[in-house]
């Protein structure tokens, strides 16, 4: 590999380290000796950042939500990592199947826990809140209940 061959591969990576990758596609051009690869790739020029992000190693860095969130925020995102918990544990999933912190956080944000709000937070798909949605509510829901002492209501969550 030639020094400029280098220095464009080098280019290249420190691209995609700074950028929020969606695809790659790669395809070989055969031209005999003048063959070569052509990639394609799409990105977000200003995608919104996430919560989460990736040091250089490939390892996520750990967010601590309690100096991301507000305090009454953070209130309801330990809430939710206990529910979140006892549906892993009822699933036999590891508790980021069923949603990931950076997810809960967003909830936590949420002025009134419904579906319809969950469904808009980026990562929450359909079928993870059809699957996980009205259960996380309700346990949201009793167990704030339980912790102010007011009395649960027959219909609470849905």
């Amino acid at each position: 590999m030639g020094a400029d061959n280098a220095a464009a591969t080098e280019e290249l990576n420190v691209f995609l380290r700074s950028h929020r990758i969606l695809t790659v596609q790669r395809e070989l051009v055969n031209c005999g000796a003048q063959s070569c690869w052509c990639c394609c790739v799409e990105y977000l020029e200003n995608g919104k950042p996430t919560s989460e992000t990736f040091s250089r190693t490939g390892t996520r860095e750990k967010v601590d939500y309690r100096n991301v969130l507000s305090e009454a925020d953070f209130a309801k995102f330990r809430i939710l990592r206990e529910c979140r918990k006892a549906i892993a544990e009822s699933d036999a999933v590891p508790a980021y199947a069923v949603f990931l912190d950076e997810h809960l956080a967003e909830m936590s944000k949420l002025a009134e826990m419904t579906l319809p709000g969950m469904r808009k937070i980026n990562g929450i798909g359909e079928k993870k809140a059809e699957k996980y949605g009205a259960r996380i509510i309700a346990l949201f829901e009793e167990k704030r209940n339980a912790s102010s002492g007011k009395p649960v209501s027959e219909n609470s969550g849905t």
